[in-house]
């Protein structure tokens, strides 16, 4: 079973970005993927409420992108986070996927609502693109 580093807005984004994330992973499981997420399954015992826990959720964060085979980036914003993983992930190797919140997949050239993206974004998929 292929493991799938979820990468969302979930992180200090409240109740829906966090049932966002629930979602998505629940349809890569039952596509057939092993999501992984680790604020999905850290803030069960830390809360990002002091540096100390920041600090160890975000080194984690690349730990966690290591037992991926593949990284999927969920969302139409580049976080500092996202752009760390997705630059790690490129460095190894590992194929990156993009997609909106409801999974519909994108590249540079097709956006789920016919709307422009970001700048960061579109630049982002086309430097992935270009690795693959």
């Amino acid at each position: 079973m292929k493991s799938i580093y979820v990468c969302t807005d979930y992180k200090g984004y409240g109740k829906r970005k966090k049932n966002e994330t629930k979602l998505c992973c629940e349809l890569a499981a039952l596509s057939g993927y092993l999501p992984i997420n680790p604020h999905l399954f850290m803030t069960r015992y830390l809360h990002y409420e002091n540096d100390m826990e920041n600090e160890l959720v975000g080194e984690s964060v690349l730990e966690w992108l290591t037992l991926s085979d593949e990284l999927w980036v969920i969302g139409f914003k580049i976080t500092d986070e996202k752009e760390v993983l997705i630059k790690n992930a490129l460095e190894e190797g590992m194929p990156i996927r993009f997609f909106d919140p409801s999974l519909h997949e994108m590249n540079s050239h097709s956006h789920p609502t016919g709307a422009p993206f970001s700048e960061e974004l579109r630049k982002c998929m086309e430097y992935t693109e270009k690795q693959g």
